[in-house]
């Protein structure tokens, strides 16, 4: 047992780290890609929020799709617009 722990220890202090590492709140904006007048930020359980840059106002609030219940990343490509989950 002792030998598998020393062994192991750099997973044993990776999965201790990770467990108490901070993570974003419910409705925290955690990324934002911009794509022309237009920002898409994650908006956690809230989905994605559309702002105009022109004006700085919200535009929508897209609710994530089920099976989804955040957004916690965008980007775009191709001009799509990518949600992760």
């Amino acid at each position: 047992m002792a030998l598998a722990a020393l062994l192991g220890r750099r997973w044993l202090v990776l999965g201790w780290n990770a467990w108490r590492y901070d993570t974003a709140g419910a409705t925290a904006r955690t990324q934002v890609v911009v794509d022309g007048d237009r920002a898409y930020l994650a908006a956690g359980r809230e989905g994605i929020e559309i702002v105009d840059l022109g004006t700085g106002a919200r535009v929508a609030l897209v609710p994530p799709a089920a099976p989804a219940d955040r957004i916690d990343d965008v980007a775009v490509a191709d001009g799509l617009l990518f949600a992760l989950d």
